[in-house]
C-alpha cells in the first residue's frame, strides 16, 4: 500500500527569509480569525503569491503542538491557493485555539480571514 503525499508549495510560493517576514509585519495589514491571524503585504515586483507560516512557542507551547499547528496552516494554505492574490506576501500565524482542530475548520477560518482582507 502506498500513501499519497501532497506536493509541497514550490519555493517561489514560500516566504523563507526572516527579512521577508519582518517586512510583512512592519508594513502589512492583518486580520484575526478564530484559529489564525493573516498578515498581507503587496510586493513591489509582480509574481505569484508567497506564503509563510508561524507557530510561536509562547502561543502554542510544546514543539509537537507547534509542528501540528504549522502542518494545519500549510495544508489549509495549500488547499486554498486560489484565495491568495498574486503579487502579495502572506504570513499565517497560529493562535492558541488551533490545538485540537481539524484541517477543514482551519481552512474555513482562513477563507473568512482572507475575504475580509480584500
Amino acid at each position: 500500500m502506498t500513501i499519497a503525499r501532497k506536493s509541497p508549495l514550490p519555493k517561489v510560493q514560500r516566504l523563507t527569509r526572516s527579512a521577508d517576514f519582518a517586512r510583512v509585519y512592519a508594513a502589512g495589514e492583518s486580520v484575526a480569525g478564530k484559529f489564525l491571524v493573516v498578515w498581507r503585504l503587496r510586493r513591489p515586483e509582480p509574481g505569484p503569491a508567497r506564503m509563510g507560516v508561524v507557530a510561536s512557542k509562547r502561543a502554542i507551547g510544546k514543539a509537537h503542538d507547534r509542528n501540528r499547528a504549522k502542518r494545519l496552516l500549510r495544508e489549509a494554505g495549500r488547499n486554498s491557493r486560489g484565495l491568495f492574490s498574486e503579487g502579495y506576501d502572506y504570513v499565517l500565524i497560529a493562535r492558541r485555539r488551533i490545538a485540537g482542530t481539524k484541517c477543514q475548520q482551519v481552512q474555513d477560518d482562513l477563507l473568512k480571514a482572507v475575504q475580509r482582507l480584500k
